[in-house]
């Protein structure tokens, strides 16, 4: 073979150290690289230069670097200290240059000669915060000499963005001119940013919306204008682009068809503002919308378009004026958060949540339900139930019969004066239902019924507030898992049940406020108790047999029982002197008894 047959010898690629570089080592090398340029890997901040003080720079991935600015000066100050400071465009990942004797290779997979004057992070964010930028008017931001990716000019006080602010800033996607005292939509500024995705005007003076003010912005997919004060949005003036769109807090009484045409959006905010209806106004069909919410306005009805939203998650409809459902969620099968509080409800139908199978938590509280009339029955996911202050006279525990992942039950605040509707044990094996909380107080009732015996698994039961006279043998049996039992601030002379009945995992017994007159056998029910308020009663006899059968335990590790006596009648007699020490010495600590002798047992 000739010199002139003889194949040339492959071009070998090197590292800035001289050192072949293999795909395997081109991340590790990566990080070296980002050391050359003096961004600190790991640490989080970064000094590319200290001639950008007054702002500073940190890497929160490989491939961003940000810049935040607080408390300039000036724009111009900002422009001193960043100016050519970074590359002037934005490349993906690690840069690579060719060769100087072979200026138009490709490089292959892996075998890239890198430069590290010439690596460029594939995100460059800069935020000026807090500062005062007057002379912005006349400047431009091309005069950083390079490119941004995410800019956000928050608490700067700006009045106004001229035309020509965002001149070269082409690509742009996340822009933020939230927290300042804009008046106008900067629609002219905001031409020079063709890729923007993100546009957040929230908490500004915007008062309109016209429909030229997003022309410029063909790829906009995610709009803030929360907080303002727009009271007009013209028909057709957002982008039908949008997924995600937030226009609550502001004074819109009429959406003008605005949003009709948003048909792939994700979520929706529309809360706080002064819509009164949503007929004809929601997008006709919504397979991708998740959330919405439209809480804290006027609205009489729900509109027919939202079982057009097969997709929807989360709905929140508090602080309105609703007085019915009107079957106008009943096809939502995936819904799984519904928020009803603090309307005007005074009946939900058996067909109102017929499909929604997924729902999890119900919040309708604060309305004027007197009857439920089983519409919980479709819930068989639910979780979570709140009907906190209504007007519901009487509850059936069949309302919640088999509801199996139900767990929290509020019903406090009402007038109910009577439970019925036991629910039957099936041998324990499968349970009707397994609510751990049941919260009852601020009611009107004067006896249990004996219903509760079929909430086997309950952990907590709240039954203050009410009318209770007494505890009847029944009505506290097979509540084998109760932990905590509140039953103070009602008309109890006597808590002899509790030792008749025993509750094996009772912890707490919260009996203040109640007319009970003496303490005797009345934790021998309790072996496991552990804190007992007995305050504010009429008690003036405490009998010694007290924790006789009763040893504290917490997660199976034995303490000192607790008893609070204070706010009772309580007198010093050797009876009393006898039954306190005698008490003490039994694990057992006593408050609020007189103090004509000295306690056996410290507090621990």
């Amino acid at each position: 073979m000739t010199a002139s047959q003889t194949p040339p010898t492959p071009r070998r690629r090197h590292g800035p150290f001289g050192a072949r570089l293999l795909p395997s080592t081109l991340l590790s090398m990566s990080a070296i690289l980002y050391t050359i340029l003096g961004l600190t890997v790991g640490t989080l901040h970064c000094s590319v230069r200290r001639e950008i003080s007054p702002c500073t720079c940190t890497l929160p991935s490989p491939s961003t670097v940000r810049i935040e600015c607080e408390k300039v000066a000036s724009f111009a100050q900002v422009v001193e200290a960043l100016r050519g400071r970074f590359p002037p465009s934005s490349l993906g990942g690690l840069g690579f240059e060719p060769t100087g004797d072979n200026p138009g290779a490709e490089p292959p997979d892996g075998g890239a000669v890198i430069n590290p004057r010439h690596i460029t992070p594939s995100k460059l964010s800069l935020k000026i915060a807090y500062s005062n930028l007057d002379d912005l008017e006349n400047r431009s931001f091309k005069e950083f000499q390079f490119g941004l990716h995410e800019l956000r000019l928050n608490y700067n006080n700006l009045t106004r963005i001229n035309e020509d602010t965002f001149a070269g800033m082409t690509d742009i996607k996340f822009l933020s001119l939230a927290d300042n005292q804009l008046t106008e939509f900067p629609a002219k500024a905001l031409k020079h940013m063709p890729h923007l995705a993100t546009l957040d005007l929230g908490r500004s003076r915007l008062t309109s919306i016209s429909q030229t003010d997003f022309e410029g912005l063909p790829e906009l997919q995610s709009l803030f204008l929360v907080g303002n004060s727009i009271s007009i949005i013209e028909e057709g003036s957002l982008p039908r682009g949008l997924q995600h769109l937030h226009i609550g807090h502001n004074r819109i009484s009429n959406l003008n068809g605005s949003i009709s045409t948003l048909t792939n959006l994700k979520w929706l905010f529309m809360n706080e503002n002064n819509l009164t209806t949503l007929d004809d106004q929601m997008p006709s069909e919504g397979v991708n919308l998740h959330l919405l919410y439209i809480s804290n306005n006027r609205l009489t009805k729900l509109p027919a378009e939202l079982n057009s939203y097969p997709g929807l998650l989360s709905l929140f409809l508090q602080s309105n004026k609703l007085k019915s459902l009107d079957g106008a969620i009943r096809h939502l099968k995936k819904l799984q958060r519904l928020h009803l509080t603090d309307n005007l409800l005074e009946t939900i139908t058996s067909e109102d949540f017929a499909e929604l199978e997924s729902l999890h938590h119900l919040e309708a509280g604060f309305n004027r339900l007197t009857s439920l009339n089983g519409s919980l029955q479709p819930l068989n996911s639910l979780t979570t139930l709140n009907l906190t202050h209504n007007l519901l006279t009487e509850f059936s525990l069949q309302e919640i019969k088999g509801l199996k992942k139900l767990h929290t039950v509020d019903l406090s605040h009402n007038l109910i004066k009577k439970l019925d509707g036991k629910i039957e044990l099936q041998n324990h094996v499968e349970l009707h239902t397994k609510v751990l909380e049941l919260r009852l107080e601020y009611n009107q009732l004067e006896e249990l019924g004996g219903v509760l015996g079929g909430l086997s698994t309950l952990q907590k039961l709240n039954l203050s507030h009410n009318l209770l006279q007494k505890i009847a043998p029944d009505d506290l049996i097979n509540l084998d898992d109760l932990k905590v039992l509140d039953i103070s601030y009602n008309k109890l002379t006597t808590l002899e049940e509790t030792s008749k009945t025993e509750l094996p995992k009772l912890e707490e017994l919260i009996a203040h406020n109640n007319l009970l007159t003496t303490v005797g056998p009345d934790f021998h029910g309790l072996p496991r108790i552990c804190k007992a308020h007995l305050q504010h009663n009429m008690i003036t006899t405490i009998g010694i047999e007290l924790t006789a059968k009763t040893r504290c335990k917490l997660h199976d590790v034995p303490g000192i029982l607790r008893v609070h006596f204070e706010g009772n009648p309580l007198e010093c007699t050797d009876e009393l002197m006898s039954a306190v020490t005698a008490i003490e010495e039994n694990h057992t600590k006593l408050y609020g008894v007189p103090k004509c002798f000295n306690s056996t047992i410290s507090p621990e």
